[in-house]
């Protein structure tokens, strides 16, 4: 091959190149200008302490009982729990390594979501399966689940097309596939409340118990919160791009994120901040006069004012990633 038909070839790979980044590219990027943090310097993180560091294989809940005990289902089948002295007690042992949701029942005992073999209930008796089909069909990947006051149990189904060893390609393929199921203990029996969820994943009980919450993973309604009065706070993600596509907001950091509150009492979603950096994360804090809600391309989060005279007004503060676990914990 001579110097001119390799130029040529070069030539024609680098117009086929530029051609795809700069025409058919479906983002249009900004430079990402990570900001420095103003904040003093201070060892906040060197005072948390890290419950289990050693003992526990990856675990992915917690429930505490009306005793105070907190339990926890690790990877390696194991349900560990910390007694109110400080002691860990390697309490039952399950034969899987897909144990996922748990939660505390007014009985006593400990119902825990087996991806695999579906509802369990957990007791000094020992392992009890309460629910692996509905409808006929096997539960393929329970995900989580809350008790509500007349011992019902309501869970989520995260995929009822994939095995939790495929995981990764209902996350490639981001359909909806998930489900809202309920578990009745006095006919025994399991019924479907929602279905097509995108990736089903944790539940949750309003206060008064009027109301379930269930989030949908693919749909990038990313984290929500109840305040006192019922309202419900959650962040979007973007608003331009679908969530099989969530890698181009990735690459295009801008900002389509949003803060929404959605009114129990009229029903009705407002939009409280626009033009978020990927918003993610969502807290209140300790006497609910404002929220917390996290810009993951700024690395940084907002404080939302809720109440007196600062009512709407923002306040940012840079910060790590590293720190928005326990500044989600602390508020």
């Amino acid at each position: 091959m001579d110097i001119r038909t390799c130029s040529a070839i070069l030539l024609a790979s680098a117009l086929a190149i530029a051609f795809q980044v700069f025409v058919l590219s479906p983002i249009s990027p900004d430079i990402l200008l990570l900001p420095t943090s103003s904040i003093p310097s201070n060892s906040k993180l060197q005072e948390v302490s890290k419950l289990g560091e050693g003992l526990l294989n990856r675990p992915e809940a917690i429930a505490v009982d009306k005793t105070g005990v907190l339990y926890t289902a690790t990877r390696d089948g194991w349900i560990t729990r910390l007694h109110r002295n400080g002691s860990w007690e390697k309490w039952r042992h399950i034969d899987s390594d897909n144990l996922l949701g748990v939660t505390a029942t007014a009985a006593g005992d400990l119902v825990v979501c087996d991806a695999e073999k579906g509802l369990l209930k957990v007791g000094e008796d020992g392992v009890t399966v309460l629910a692996s089909h509905v409808n006929g069909a096997k539960i393929l990947f329970a995900d989580d689940v809350i008790e509500s006051a007349d011992g019902s149990l309501y869970f989520s189904i995260a995929t009822t097309k994939y095995e939790p060893h495929n995981w990764h390609l209902e996350v490639l393929e981001a359909k909806s596939h998930g489900q809202l199921a309920k578990y009745d203990p006095s006919s025994k029996e399991t019924s479907i409340l929602l279905d097509n969820l995108a990736f089903a994943n944790g539940v949750a009980l309003s206060a008064d118990q009027d109301y379930l919450v269930v989030c949908e993973t693919w749909k990038f309604a990313d984290d929500v919160i109840e305040s006192a009065d019922g309202s419900l706070y959650f962040s979007i993600a973007t608003t331009k791009y679908e969530p099989h596509n969530w890698h181009l907001e990735v690459l295009e950091a801008k900002s389509h994120g949003q803060l929404a509150k959605y009114d129990p009492s009229s029903k009705e979603t407002s939009i409280l901040l626009d033009n978020l950096a990927f918003a993610n994360g969502v807290a209140l804090s300790a006497d609910q006069d404002y929220l917390v809600v996290c810009e993951t391309w700024k690395y940084r989060c907002l404080k939302y004012w809720l109440k007196e005279e600062n009512r709407g007004q923002t306040e940012a503060s840079p910060i790590h990633p590293a720190e928005l676990l326990w500044l989600g914990n602390q508020t």
